[in-house]
């Protein structure tokens, strides 16, 4: 049996540093990523220099919190609204792959925009395009990362599921009182 391909999915545009870049779905895995480098500041990161991009992986990882938490509520997709509400768009015009001229809406992420809010307005467009359907968190103790996969995955990684397995042998093994290795 085949895979279903994934749906052709609307692309929205932004603006950072005078350069338009184009996001859909398949940009989850970019997120992902970040939300995982969010996890991971350390202490002296956060109170001593804490530059824009730390703060906008932070955000992310909050929210993909949040989201696995609660799912898509009317609550959460009303914070994420707020938090846009300062983004600018601009409108430009151009030509489609079919030869048709058709508006594109771009987001100004330059300026004075916070970071949280560039956070928001990544997540929501992804959530309002279906992403985040095959998000899940790490359930191993050492490890918190984020990662896509199946719904029933519980690990990011064989290496984690392995740690996982391997400690909960080591468990039954004491409780049995077997010496492991013996």
């Amino acid at each position: 049996m085949k895979k279903p391909l994934r749906q052709e999915s609307e692309i929205f545009l932004s603006q950072v540093g005078g350069q338009i870049r184009a996001w859909d779905v398949s940009d989850e895995e970019i997120l992902v990523e970040a939300a995982n480098q969010g996890l991971r500041h350390s202490i002296e990161e956060r109170t001593l220099i804490i530059p824009e991009r730390i703060v906008f992986e932070e955000a992310v990882a909050q929210w993909l919190i949040r989201l696995l938490n609660e799912g898509v509520t009317e609550s959460l997709i009303d914070e994420l609204n707020k938090e846009t509400s300062d983004i600018r768009y601009r409108r430009l015009l151009a030509m489609d792959e079919g030869g048709s001229p058709r508006w594109h809406e771009i987001a100004d992420l330059d300026g004075d925009l916070e970071p949280e809010s560039k956070a928001a307005y990544a997540i929501s467009h992804l959530v309002g395009s279906g992403a985040f359907q095959r998000l899940g968190q790490c359930e191993e103790d050492a490890c918190d990362r984020f990662f896509l996969g199946p719904p029933n995955r519980m690990w990011c990684s064989d290496r984690c599921g392995s740690r996982f397995r391997g400690r909960e042998k080591r468990k039954l093994d004491r409780e049995r009182g077997v010496l492991p290795g013996a």
